[in-house]
């Protein structure tokens, strides 16, 4: 598996944004678990296990997949167990959440055939990554981003993996005016700095998530989110 957590800067800031933090994890309550919680839910991806530990509250077992071991001592704290690559579970799930992830990832493709082959049958996908191609800038550049996806792009890798689309929504519309301002700035810097982290998440995240929620989101936003199930019968 490639590298998929590259910038250990833009993971410790992401603990400064509580209430994005827990809208995502709340979107992953309402697609992918029911009454009861789940008895095994992979964290793909999970870096520093910022979501890592939300999900312990939604599932009897919790696994995080992080190839970069230097994250592992912290990653073992917050979760049952700390897989470097997929292949190495023992045995298929029943939920996989993926944050921030996919777009780091050169052969996305293959990444995708990987998840739908670690889910049992019936099994569902959480995916949430960057949007609209238009908006890559300095800062995707600089935290490792290969790519920003199109709505029919996810659209059509998840359905050629083998997965059934249940969901697949825009998400932060007000993102896309702050994301078109920063590109507009050539941000040099490129990283996201607590300060800016913090002031989103107070203020312009709340308004944004208010705005997706009455329908904003139908329109663009910066972020997909997208709910994928691997059918009870073979794919074709």
């Amino acid at each position: 598996m490639p590298q998929i957590s590259p910038d250990i800067h833009n993971l410790d800031v992401l603990a400064f944004a509580p209430r994005y933090n827990a809208a995502l994890i709340a979107e992953f309550a309402s697609a992918c678990v029911a009454d009861a919680p789940l008895p095994t839910v992979v964290d793909f991806g999970a870096g520093l296990g910022t979501l890592t530990g939300a999900l312990r509250a939604l599932s009897r077992q919790v696994i995080a997949i992080e190839p970069e071991l230097a994250y592992h001592p912290t990653l073992s704290t917050k979760c049952d167990q700390v897989l470097v690559d997929l292949a190495d579970l023992p045995k298929p799930v029943d939920a996989i959440f993926t944050s921030n992830v996919l777009e780091h990832i050169e052969n996305d493709e293959a990444t995708m055939r990987a998840l739908f082959g670690a889910l049992k049958p019936g099994g569902r996908l959480f995916v949430y990554v960057p949007a609209l191609p238009h908006l890559f800038s300095a800062m995707d550049m600089a935290v490792g981003h290969v790519r920003r996806y199109q709505k029919a792009e996810l659209r059509t890798k998840l359905s050629a993996a083998g997965f059934t689309l249940e969901a697949l929504e825009y998400r932060d519309c007000i993102g896309v005016a702050a994301s078109w301002w920063l590109k507009a700035r050539g941000n040099a810097a490129a990283h996201p700095s607590e300060g800016a982290v913090r002031f989103y998440d107070k203020w312009l995240h709340p308004v944004s998530h208010a705005l997706d929620k009455a329908g904003a989101n139908r329109i663009a936003g910066k972020n997909l989110l997208a709910v994928a199930v691997r059918p009870n019968f073979p794919p074709a």
